[in-house]
């Protein structure tokens, strides 16, 4: 969180970080389990390369998705909702809460059950800014909400 801290103004104080969860790292695994799964029981080369293929694919989907993970920054301030992603390219959004107009929650059934959803804040007349496998959406709303009410 060094970049968006660095970035508030004197009057301003961190009320809430929200974080990515840890079922974005499932499929991948699920792709590298499927290919360890195929490599030994396949006696074919075909099979072993799409094995091998499968555990290649799933260790680049794992980094890249560890990655995405370390690089996102998810801030409520007294004053503003601050979002980040990115290491070499960044993406960054500061939404003022006054300004703010709806905060959509998306909670998939397993997202239900494991605690995670797909959060979209808009402001007035601006586009969503969407962020998946947030950590307990129902606290970054309550968040912003208790912030509205100051």
């Amino acid at each position: 969180m060094t970049s968006i801290k660095s970035n508030l103004r004197a009057d301003e104080r961190v009320v809430y970080v929200a974080t990515m969860h840890w079922f974005y790292y499932v499929a991948p695994v699920l792709i590298i389990l499927f290919g360890l799964m195929m490599t030994p029981a396949n006696h074919d080369p075909l099979g072993n390369a799409l094995g091998t293929f499968l555990i290649l694919a799933g260790v680049a989907a794992l980094v890249m998705r560890w990655l995405e993970v370390k690089s996102t920054e998810i801030v409520i301030t007294n004053r503003k909702a601050a979002f980040q992603k990115g290491i070499i390219s960044k993406v960054s959004c500061d939404l003022l809460l006054d300004k703010c107009d709806t905060i959509n929650i998306v909670e998939p059934f397993w997202g239900r059950i494991m605690g995670y959803g797909t959060l979209l804040v808009t402001t007035n007349g601006m586009n969503g800014h969407k962020f998946r496998y947030v950590r307990n959406p129902q606290a970054f709303m309550s968040a912003i909400h208790n912030q509205l009410k100051k």
